[in-house]
């Protein structure tokens, strides 16, 4: 009785999981300082036979009762070679917010794995049993906690490895899994997931089109981890695929009818939140955004684009951002708490930050930009053709042109054995495989463009041998000729046809501002070689071994094209360095005001206001500013640039761009005040006006 009435409880509350719920929460709210928790582990054993340890964190009985169905559930799931260990402080924070959290040892991994034989048992890479592990988990722990736990509300979150299981569970919730030997029952119905540092297409990431092998997969497989225990069975699998080259079997049966997350990943409805980053060592986000495009309009989605990822700067205001995102969305879905979260643009675009050492700085503070998921009316397609002379034109030819020649030699012998046991650095390997490329520029660019989105190489090419690889890559170049890497995507054949064909490659999502004077470069190589502002460039994708050569092809009935996107960048931005909202007394709170390298030289005032947003403000001249001009505001002015208020006035810099800060020594305002800052920039009767923000001083 207890189990259907919290049910059908849930279905009020939550309508199915929409956005649309409005009744109220049926959680006791937490104190100031958190609920006392409780923290017990108990050992579950999985249909399979392997035991594991799961680990749950929930307000005290002995201080709190939850509602009538019990605390709502997060599992919190570790990233790959990590442990439950790894997320116990963030368990007991959510504990403390009033969530029952669960964390456990994923198969083959952590103290767990030391329970269980390793000849018999082990990490078999998300297949179905990594699935169905995670549902008895669920399952398990409800049984064992029906008072505390809320099994009608279930929430899943993860990094990477934990990324990948939340999207399994948007993926399957409610859904019967493919007929297996363990488990005919449905897999646990969940209200939202929150995910990052892993895109969802698992077969196209791992071994796109079964054609080659993402490194990333090489190195868990051929270098021994102490926290990592492989499947033996799946060990043999994929090393025998590697050494024959041959990875279509592989690549079938991570996409198979029932286990292809993208498919059932566009049947679903449960809430989702992704966090991605363009740069990600182990592959793009891409697939993320393709899904969220095809989702019903009323399906809650968000996308944060940004720094977020392996390998790559881990930048404390997305961080931060990430962090009072994910609170919103689990309140919302979870609890029922009306907070708009749902009401925000789906996709939260991060600009990346021209100069390499602005980009691996992590406290610097990028643009954003705020959109649909679909093209908006101010996203323009740009398209270029491939030229000869090396000319990326707006111009398509009208005769043929000389055709262009990318040659792969192996001088070394190297093949995938040598390779996969090595894994050399793109210097090691290109003196075995030198790289071969055909390079365009197009003119320089008469004004900043903000580079945006998916981009696309459609070449005609003639190959006589049945096997080859091409990575095309974009890159900005300045005028002094220093090369900065945007993006890249690759296209690899074997056992093709000889001869002429059509092939479209799709270059990887980025987002960045080429500036005034500078041109976009697109490369063709043999290599797969990404090589983004990060301390270590890598080789993404094993590469063909034969030798070969194809020709690149230019007539006017099949002109080689770059299509790419452009969005405006005139409109100047705020940005914050506190991601969470709420200011305290320490020194260096920053802030940036971005706008484009035309503003050169522009004044800019930071406006700060004590008296909120509403009317807002006009200036002499009409302009609307979105904050209340109060006596804070003026009292700033009057004094900066000196603390608290440094460069509250100043002068954009090349880029169009300005950095305020607060120099918070000593308390300006009494204490539980909120905020309102805007930014204008001005010059000879010109008035521009940034986005408010709004900051809380505790």
């Amino acid at each position: 009785m207890r189990l259907f009435s919290c049910v059908a409880l849930a279905g009020l509350v939550f309508l199915t999981g929409q956005a649309s719920a409005t009744t109220q929460p049926i959680d006791p709210p937490a104190p100031a300082g958190g609920f006392p928790i409780a923290t017990k582990t108990n050992t579950i054993t999985y249909t399979d036979g392997y035991l594991a340890l799961v680990e749950v964190n929930y307000p005290d009985p002995g201080e709190a009762q939850p509602g009538p169905c019990g605390w709502p559930a997060i599992v919190l799931v570790h990233q790959l070679r990590q442990n439950r260990f790894n997320l116990r402080t963030l368990a007991r924070d959510f504990a403390r917010k009033g969530y029952f959290s669960i964390t456990y040892d994923v198969r083959g991994q952590g103290p767990s794995m030391n329970l269980n034989d390793p000849d018999q048992y082990g990490f078999t890479g998300m297949g179905l049993r990594e699935r169905i592990d995670l549902a008895e988990v669920i399952e398990r722990t409800s049984d064992l906690f029906p008072i505390s736990m809320d099994p009608s509300r279930l929430a899943v979150e993860g990094r990477s490895q934990g990324g990948i299981h939340a999207w399994v569970a948007a993926a399957h919730s409610g859904k019967f899994f493919p007929p297996n030997p363990w488990r005919n029952t449905r897999f646990p119905t969940i209200s939202c997931i929150v995910t990052s540092a892993f895109p969802p297409d698992l077969a196209e990431l791992c071994f796109p089109r079964g054609k080659t092998i993402n490194t990333r997969v090489l190195k868990n497989l051929f270098f021994d981890h102490p926290s990592l225990v492989i499947d033996p069975m799946t060990r043999a699998i994929v090393e025998e695929a590697c050494y024959a080259e041959d990875f279509s079997a592989i690549h079938a049966a991570a996409s198979a009818p029932g286990i292809d997350l993208p498919t059932l990943l566009r049947q679903t409805s449960v809430p989702m939140l992704a966090r991605m980053g363009y740069d990600d060592q182990w592959g793009p986000p891409d697939s993320a955004l393709r899904i969220f495009s095809t989702l019903q309009s009323d399906t809650p989605v968000r996308l944060l684009l940004d720094s977020g990822g392996h390998g790559v700067p881990s930048n404390e205001q997305h961080t931060g951002q990430f962090r009072r995102i994910r609170y919103q969305w689990f309140d919302r879905f979870l609890k029922g708490i009306e907070n708009g979260v749902e009401n925000e643009k789906p996709m939260r675009l991060g600009i990346v930050p021209e100069q390499p050492h602005v980009y691996r700085n992590q406290r610097s503070l990028w643009d954003f930009h705020e959109q649909d998921l679909t093209t908006g009316d101010d996203f323009i397609r740009g398209t270029f053709y491939l030229r000869a002379g090396g000319l990326l034109s707006t111009e398509a030819p009208v005769t043929g042109e000389t055709h262009r020649q990318i040659i792969q030699t192996n001088v070394s012998g190297l093949t995938m054995n040598t390779f996969s046991q090595r894994l050399p650095h793109p210097a090691q390997l290109m003196e075995a495989i030198p790289l071969s490329t055909c390079t365009y520029d197009s003119e320089p660019f008469v004004a900043d463009r903000h580079i945006v989105g998916l981009a696309k190489v459609d070449v005609s090419i003639d190959c006589q041998q049945t096997a080859f690889q091409l990575h095309c890559a974009l890159l900005d170049v300045s005028p002094d000729g220093d090369e900065r890497y945007i993006s890249g995507g690759q296209i690899t054949e074997r056992d093709s046809t000889p001869g002429e064909r059509r092939v479209s490659v799709d270059i990887s999502l980025h987002s960045q501002i080429i500036r005034k004077g500078h041109r976009v470069r697109l490369q063709i190589e043999n290599l797969v070689w990404h090589r983004p502002p990060m301390e270590e460039p890598l080789i993404r994708f094993a590469p063909i071994f034969e030798e070969f050569e194809v020709s690149i092809l230019s007539t006017p009935s099949h002109a080689p094209s770059l299509e790419v996107g452009f969005l405006p960048t005139s409109t100047p931005t705020l940005v914050s360095s506190d991601p969470l909202g709420a200011i305290s007394e320490r020194s260096g709170y920053d802030f940036a005001i971005h706008s484009d390298s035309s503003k050169e030289g522009w004044r800019v005032a930071l406006l700060i206001s004590m008296s909120g947003r509403s009317p807002g403000s006009q200036t002499n001249s009409g302009y609307q500013i979105p904050i209340n001009v109060d006596t804070l505001t003026r009292r700033a002015l009057k004094i900066a640039p000196g603390a608290p208020f440094q460069d509250f006035i100043g002068v954009l810099d090349a880029n169009g761009s300005a950095f305020p800060s607060l120099i918070l020594a000593a308390p300006i305002v009494p204490r539980a005040m909120d905020f309102d800052l805007a930014a204008v920039i001005y010059q000879q009767g010109q008035l521009e006006v940034t986005n408010a923000i709004r900051l809380l001083y505790r």
